[in-house]
């Protein structure tokens, strides 16, 4: 059990680098996983309290992007913090506006991966390759 969480029910995402990238793969693990499954469900996304308010904001998004094929709702569970600094704060607050400001006003899920896939730094092919290395995740 975590925070109440029975283990068999909770699904660690590893592929992703960012909020953005977890958030997109997230829904298509879900999404295969419960294929068969009609009735509603819940998803509980667990992460830092600091980090919870963009989290929430970007799965929200993610979850409600066109097709809409499974009746899911996003709710959240923050863990606690520890040590945050301020700075690391307010890089949250940054990274939200970024992500309203690039990513908000898709509403469709192919699009998105695309974008995440093409165009992201942590993602795209010629973004990694022209900055050698994953360095800035900006998410």
């Amino acid at each position: 059990r975590y925070l109440g969480v029975p283990s068999n029910k909770i699904f660690l995402e590893s592929s992703s680098t960012d909020t953005v990238g977890s958030a997109l793969f997230c829904r298509i693990y879900i999404q295969n996983f419960m294929m068969n499954i009609t009735k509603p469900f819940e998803i509980v996304l667990i992460t830092s309290e600091f980090h919870m308010p963009r989290s929430f904001e970007i799965f929200r998004w993610a979850f409600s992007l066109k097709p809409y094929t499974l009746n899911w709702k996003v709710t959240c569970l923050p863990a606690m913090d520890c040590g945050i600094s301020k700075a690391r704060k307010n890089h949250e607050l940054v990274s939200l506006d970024r992500f309203r400001c690039e990513w908000i006003e898709i509403k469709n899920f192919q699009e998105a991966f695309i974008r995440l896939l093409s165009y992201h730094d942590n993602y795209s092919n010629e973004q990694i390759s022209n900055n050698k290395f994953v360095r800035n995740l900006n998410y």
